[in-house]
């Protein structure tokens, strides 16, 4: 019988005065497996969606936008939300007037719609956008792209729609045109466009939104310029017709296993940074309008809606296709309801979701919407950053019942339920009638059989990590006696830079000790377009252009911890006589791993090299080591122009085996590193 591994652990990081820091990490479980789920939130905030994630190349697709000399869409002006402090009013553009068009043309904005509330009348004459912020689109040749275009002529003589792509100032494919006779219905023309250009992209010098073609907002990544790219798309008509409800995108080449979702994007998310949650919520779910019945059937049968973030949003793409897209890719799904839909519509929505059963009202629903399967189950968010108020309380208290009633009498699964008040020390903990509310809800909660509440922490600066630890202590002992757990549905910020790439990974190693009590950790806008972050949350995991997808250092974090994790998810009991700008955990192999061994995850944000010396017992003549480090500046940046800057590369560990093996590595001033020790793997014979 192989020998088991009993080991115990030095860590040695000396100090400015050569005073050694040892951490002794003992061969002894610090609680159950780690089963927290880490990835990211995502939601109409810095374009994530609309112009982001959902495969929709253009923007103004509905022509909902107010007109500015006829044309929909032309000049926005618009305020911010969310950041005093950033440009206000915002202007931008969807449609522009093709330069090629006749001036006898008439443009103008009309009551009679397929979608929404108004549409686009073109008489003689031509229409283009370039995508979000009018910063193009990068066609690749050779591929195909998937168009639908509604369009309906009310007048006696017929008129020809013409769609092409567009590269410049040319032509970049073969143009798609139809003769439409009169009619009172509005008709869809559905077609594939083939782009035989390649379009250039890249950075060019920044243009005011008001009086050039261009909107970005200045990155510091890139400060004063803009990245842009060549392609485009045109609508031309022929005698008077009206378009409305516009779709652009990539064949089946660029969508996500055939969803309406971009391929890089989510391969980047699930691949790449590995996520393992998604939730759609945030501020988004606090709009009057947010509801979730607004967002199933047909695309074209989805009436638009005005959002938290930006006015004019897509309708396109909503909580089913999120639903859709976490099945797709297995794994978690965290759906954001508005506390203010009624009970009886919250219980609707579990069994439009769940049902099966064809004697279902709202399963029935949603098999004639097209979705004949029930959806994978869910954890369901009750709002998103509510006040800590009795009436929430009442409002969670008629919800869950209403959901427990449906469950049982429909014989569904019932969600696990997370309480979205953003749960802090001095609203809850520390004042009386903060402790009272609290527990009022977790007495709301115990009757739920599986219950979280909802916590958002910061993430920029160093202390608050500390601030977290606090919250987690008092939140622990005051949740245990209701079996209430926690959820970080959102480490918030304004940065993606290597500090809070360290920061994220300071959280994750406290989080990692915590056994089964914090069951989720995910970064609050995992997305970001850009140069068109116009919100100031500027704290995007993984970036996007029109051509490229690539990971901040805060997204490259979470990819090293989200991996190494799977792979060693046991903490091990470890204690320290001394330590400054350096934390660490240790942990056993994952149950059921192939093979055995030990991982390590440091983060130290001293500022100098440190030397760290590691000595175990081992009972293998040999191990099969490896190792890698984020490191470099706290203000280090990935930009699309060196996407790589700050990324993982291999750490060298020097090791030497005679009665224990002992590891010694090095880790820059600024630098996450995780270590994969691991036995020999066995060959059979």
């Amino acid at each position: 019988m192989a020998p088991s591994m009993h080991s115990t652990f030095v860590f040695m990081a000396p100090s400015m005065a050569m005073l050694a820091t040892v951490v002794h990490v003992e061969d002894r479980a610090a609680g159950p497996p780690a089963r927290r789920l880490v990835g990211a939130g995502i939601e109409d905030v810095n374009h994530e969606l609309y112009g982001g994630l959902y495969s929709q190349m253009l923007v103004g697709e509905s022509f909902e936008e107010p007109a500015f000399e006829g044309l929909s869409g032309a000049r926005i002006i618009d305020a911010i939300p969310a950041e005093p402090a950033w440009p206000s009013p915002r202007r931008w553009r969807t449609w522009l007037r093709a330069n090629s068009a006749a001036e006898k043309g008439r443009i103008a904005v009309v009551r009679d719609a397929v979608h929404g509330h108004q549409s686009q009348l073109l008489r003689d004459t031509a229409i283009q956008n370039y995508g979000l912020g009018q910063q193009g689109f990068a066609l690749m040749a050779g591929k195909d792209y998937d168009c639908v275009l509604w369009a309906k002529v009310d007048r006696i003589e017929a008129a020809r729609v013409t769609v092409s792509l567009r590269d410049g100032e040319q032509r970049a494919s073969p143009v798609y045109s139809q003769w439409l006779g009169a009619s009172s219905r509005w008709r869809p023309l559905s077609f594939t466009l083939t782009s035989n250009v390649t379009s250039h992209c890249g950075m060019v010098k920044n243009r005011s939104g008001r009086s050039g073609r261009r909107f970005c907002v200045q990155a510091k990544e890139l400060p004063h310029r803009c990245y842009r790219c060549s392609g485009g798309f045109e609508i031309a008509i022929e005698g008077e017709a009206m378009v409305d409800q516009v779709y652009l995108g990539p064949g089946d080449w660029g969508r996500f296993k055939g969803l309406p979702v971009r391929r890089g994007v989510a391969e980047a998310m699930f691949q790449t940074a590995a996520w393992e949650v998604l939730r759609l919520g945030g501020s988004m779910c606090n709009a009057p309008e947010y509801r979730w019945k607004h967002f199933r059937g047909p695309r074209e049968s989805r009436q638009p809606w005005q959002g938290f973030w930006h006015p004019y949003v897509s309708s396109g793409f909503g909580l089913f296709e999120v639903l859709e897209l976490c099945e797709a890719a297995e794994v978690h799904c965290v759906i954001t309801l508005n506390n203010q839909e009624t009970p009886e519509d919250v219980a609707d929505f579990i069994e439009y979701c769940f049902a099966s059963d064809a004697s279902s009202k709202w399963g029935t629903l949603r098999m004639s919407d097209g979705r004949t399967r029930p959806y994978k189950i869910f954890t369901l968010e009750i709002g998103n950053e509510q006040n800590l108020t009795m009436d929430f309380v009442q409002q969670v208290s008629a919800i869950t019942q209403a959901i427990a009633l449906r469950c049982a009498q429909k014989q569904l699964l019932m969600p696990q339920i997370v309480v979205g008040q953003n749960i802090d020390l001095i609203p809850n903990f520390e004042s009386t009638q903060g402790r009272k509310v609290t527990e009022e809800m977790l007495k709301v909660l115990k009757g739920v059989v599986h219950s979280a509440w909802d916590a958002h922490i910061g993430g920029d600066a160093f202390s608050d990590v500390g601030d977290f630890k606090k919250l987690l202590n008092v939140s622990m002992s005051f949740f245990q006696p209701f079996g209430t757990q926690l959820v970080v549905l959102e480490e918030n910020g304004v940065t993606h830079d290597l500090q809070r790439a360290l920061n994220h990974a300071r959280f994750h190693l406290v989080s990692s000790y915590q056994g089964d009590f914090v069951l989720m950790d995910t970064a609050a806008n995992g997305l970001q377009v850009f140069n068109q972050n116009d919100n100031g949350w500027d704290q995007g995991q993984i970036m996007i252009t029109p051509d490229q997808v690539w990971l901040s250092p805060y997204g490259w974090s979470q990819a090293m911890l989200s991996k190494h994790s799977k792979a060693f998810n046991v903490p091990l009991h470890f204690e320290i006589s001394a330590v400054e700008d350096l934390e660490l955990g240790a942990y056993r192999s994952t149950e059921g791993a192939s093979r055995s061994g030990v991982g390590l995850r440091l983060v130290q944000w001293s500022g100098r090299d440190q030397e760290v010396n590691v000595t175990l017992r081992w009972p293998h003549s040999t191990a099969d080591l490896s190792a890698e480090v984020l490191a470099g500046s706290l203000r280090a940046l990935n930009g699309p122009e060196d996407p790589r800057h700050v990324a993982p590369r291999p750490l060298h560990v020097a090791w030497d085996r005679s009665d224990v093996l002992c590891l010694s590595l090095t880790l820059p001033g600024y630098a996450l590193a995780t270590v994969s020790v691991l036995a020999p793997e066995v060959v059979l014979v």
